[in-house]
């Protein structure tokens, strides 16, 4: 099934959603996605300051998390060659 035919499903039967997320190994892939795509979102919202949009269109706001996301990338890869 394809992303978006699940998420139509959900928002179809919400109560099937909670239902499959409460099966085991939708609690091993949310644990799982806990501990890098959340982590990415909090760390761009604390520290680099992406809360709000100080610049108003969809081109701009696109842009800047763009650019957020270019340098919680770049610190990354900075971290993990830093340790090698």
């Amino acid at each position: 099934m394809f992303r978006e035919d699940k998420i139509m499903q959900a928002r179809q039967e919400p109560h099937k959603a909670d239902f499959d997320r409460a099966t085991e190994e939708a609690k091993q892939l949310y644990k799982r996605r806990k501990k890098t795509v959340e982590l990415s979102f909090a760390d761009i919202k604390e520290h680099r300051g992406l809360r709000r949009f100080p610049r108003r269109g969809l081109t701009r706001a696109t842009t800047q998390v763009g650019l957020a996301v270019l340098v919680h990338n770049l610190l990354v890869v900075h971290r993990v060659t830093e340790t090698q």
